[in-house]
């Protein structure tokens, strides 16, 4: 995020006009009109279940999302409250609606944590205010009090109790946890207290691959899995990648050296920026100038489509990324909107910071090591699942060659058609917030 003091909030990107989004309204939606944009043919090894799991060192917890960004349900307080928090490596600051909540933005989030109904919480005395390049600005003071994430405990856990919210649009987000790198100091941030209750201060993350849809309000159930502490085994095969992020910067940001594609390569202008808040890939310009010379994509106003009948003829992308080469294959390169259009996961905004983010994050499980400040990112255990390409049917993934041609159902569509099969459409995308 390019912001003095920066923090993340999210942006959005709605028919082809950039715009912002505001914490997505996790009630009331039916997990049931989740498109998933895959379906596995395969038996996945490792099949993709409802996970609440604490033991060896570690805590998983199933995620919910939306435009890929991940949710997960945490406990706070005695007796515990459920909270719904966003998981945001781009922030330091862990922050919850509350009772003690009174402006207008509070009514739209449940705030049903109240510290003085809890008898584990105690009062610091420092207050904080921050605002989000969405808008939305919180206003809290910080308690001392029980974080419980599947079942393990964080005693004396800071958080900061919202007293004042300001949600521009709409509502539903109970909380975030900042998860910011351990340069970014908050006096209410998490990474520093796990290490009284897990073996290990990391976070990982892993994507159902069976799901991904981005359609504005689709809110999917068991979409991945979040764990605290000792990365999950199960999720990975040999062994992680782990590369040193900048200290000097704001946020994990890796060194960035080269994009390699179809025997071309490019030194990239900028470092990378790895970032769990963001939807797709954002590459600076000359990367992005190569990659899209090979898939061909339509700018249809800051999302690029490409046609369905050509992806499998997309050759593989190389990012070097602290020093390792990572290679996405053509059926990575791209996700099927609304059933019927194929996007690009890599786009550009001039002035804007290179991003990796879950459209990248996804592919591999991804940990955040804030003891050691580096990240890690190793192979996922499975299968690839198989990929519903609209008017080409069912193919395997990361093997697949050739299709050519125009398919006359779901080729590329012109002019202002783009914006108009992209509305309700929803992008999340990396923006400025500070402290106030």
């Amino acid at each position: 995020m390019r912001a003095v003091g920066a923090l993340v909030a999210s942006l959005a990107l709605f028919a082809g006009a950039a715009q912002a989004v505001n914490f997505p309204d996790l009630s009331g939606v039916d997990p049931s009109e989740a498109l998933p944009v895959t379906t596995s043919k395969k038996t996945l090894s490792v099949p993709f279940k409802s996970v609440l799991r604490a033991g060896a060192g570690s805590a998983s917890l199933s995620a919910t999302s939306q435009a890929q960004a991940l949710f997960v349900t945490v406990q706070v307080g005695t007796p515990p409250v459920d909270v719904n928090v966003l998981l945001d490596t781009g922030s330091p600051t862990f922050w919850i609606n509350s009772a003690l909540c009174k402006t207008a933005g509070c009514s739209k989030t449940v705030g049903k944590y109240n510290p003085s109904s809890s008898s584990t919480a105690s009062l610091s005395t420092s207050v904080l205010q921050r605002k989000y390049g969405d808008g939305t600005s919180v206003t809290c003071s910080i308690y001392n009090d029980n974080l419980s994430i599947a079942g393990v405990s964080i005693p004396k856990q800071p958080v900061c109790v919202a007293t004042a919210l300001d949600f521009p649009n709409t509502s539903g987000l109970e909380g975030l946890i900042g998860l910011g790198p351990p340069h970014q100091t908050d006096p209410a941030e998490v990474f520093s207290y796990m290490r009284s209750s897990f073996p290990e201060s990391k976070v990982s993350f892993y994507y159902n691959r069976q799901v991904a849809a981005v359609e504005k309000g689709v809110i999917l159930d068991n979409a991945g899995e979040v764990t605290f502490g000792v990365p999950n085994a199960a999720r990975y095969t040999g062994s992680f990648n782990w590369l040193p992020i900048d200290p000097t910067a704001d946020h994990w940001t890796v060194p960035f050296t080269a994009t390699k594609v179809d025997g071309s390569s490019v030194r990239p202008t900028s470092a990378a920026i790895v970032d769990t808040g963001t939807t797709l890939v954002y590459l600076d310009s000359v990367s992005f100038a190569l990659v899209n010379s090979k898939m061909r994509g339509l700018n249809a106003g800051g999302v690029y489509q490409v046609d369905c009948a050509n992806v499998k003829s997309f050759p593989p992308i190389t990012f070097t990324l602290g020093g390792v080469d990572f290679t996405l294959t053509w059926d990575k390169q791209f996700f099927v909107l609304k059933n019927q259009y194929c996007i690009s996961i890599f786009s550009t905004i001039p002035g804007f910071p290179t991003l990796f983010g879950a459209g990248f994050i996804r592919q591999f499980y991804t940990s955040f090591d804030y003891a050691n400040s580096t990240i890690g990112f190793a192979k996922l255990a499975g299968d690839d699942p198989t990929i519903n390409i609209p008017g080409v049917g069912p193919s395997g993934g990361s093997g697949g060659s050739g299709g050519s041609g125009k398919n006359s159902a779901t080729g590329m569509i012109a002019g202002g058609s783009i914006a108009a099969a992209m509305a309700g459409t929803a992008f999340s995308v990396f923006a400025g917030a500070f402290t106030l």
